[in-house]
């Protein structure tokens, strides 16, 4: 009972804590395909980016399986990676091609992040300015925060751990919220509610998965 307990509290803050992102990632020739046409590159260009996608693939995988205990280092070596994909990307960009690469890198997120991952979602999907990406960023880091360390110190009572979830992700989307317009927030409501309908389907194939 434990056992089930603990996965179904998993279960539960996967649900609040990432949205349940309903769109897989791109591929990287759906991503290469998409700079291509968004930033007009050449033939060599595409190579080129090509290469430096694939590359950055290979140096996730190997970044995931050296430090597979260790999630802050993990953290700590993707955000580095990012960063350094993001430089070499640029590097073969022209000035003007560097100008629209800013404006649409978000629907590309890079190997790293779950975080980049949620915003580039709801900025597509509530058509966010950047003011409000800036302001509603460090909300989902906080909400990870606050997850992370609740299933570090999953020993206290079921019920009160369901209520403290439900009170994180209760401030969570009131502050996001605050930050929308009124028909961003009619959106966001049915983004939230998408992603429960989502929960309750899986949580339903769990339980008769578990009872067969």
């Amino acid at each position: 009972m434990r056992n089930i307990w603990f996965v179904m509290v998993l279960l539960v803050t996967v649900f609040l804590n990432g949205f349940l992102l309903a769109q897989p990632p791109l591929t990287i020739d759906q991503k290469v395909e998409k700079l291509k046409t968004s930033l007009d590159l050449t033939e060599e260009q595409t190579a080129d980016l090509q290469l430096i996608l694939r590359n950055s693939e290979k140096q996730a995988q190997n970044i995931r399986e050296l430090n597979r205990d260790d999630a802050e280092a993990i953290k700590v070596a993707m955000a580095d990676l990012d960063k350094e994909t993001d430089q070499q990307i640029r590097n073969i960009l022209t000035t003007e091609q560097q100008k629209k690469y800013e404006n649409v890198k978000g629907s590309f997120p890079p190997a790293g992040g779950l975080k980049n991952r949620e915003i580039s979602e709801l900025k597509e999907r509530l058509n966010l300015t950047d003011a409000q990406v800036a302001q509603i960023e460090p909300i989902l880091t906080s909400t990870r925060e606050q997850m992370q360390e609740l299933r570090e110190n999953r020993s206290g009572d079921r019920q009160q751990m369901r209520s403290r979830m439900q009170s994180i992700i209760q401030e969570r989307d009131k502050k996001i919220e605050a930050i929308l317009t009124e028909s961003q927030k009619q959106e966001y409501r049915k983004y939230i509610q998408e992603r429960r309908q989502e929960w309750g389907k899986r949580r339903g194939q769990w339980g008769n998965e578990n009872r067969q």
